[in-house]
């Protein structure tokens, strides 16, 4: 978890919820939930940001490997 969980709607935001959010696995509330995070969270942002670049790299690393 990263340090900037807390508690929202009696529910903690975790990097897991940040993770699925990033692989586009959040039902519409629990996305919604998320985003409201990491509207009021800095650290929760920058977390989101770092899993979002991660994917990319991963499927940019991906892509050129089905190509060989």
């Amino acid at each position: 978890m990263y340090a900037g969980a807390i508690a929202m709607e009696e529910r903690i935001i975790t990097d897991m919820d940040i993770q699925a959010l990033v692989d586009n696995q959040l039902d519409w509330e629990d996305e919604k939930r998320v985003r409201r995070h990491l509207f009021q969270s800095p650290d929760a942002q920058r977390r989101y940001e770092e899993l979002r670049q991660q994917k990319q790299v991963l499927q940019l690393w991906w892509a050129g490997r089905k190509q060989h």
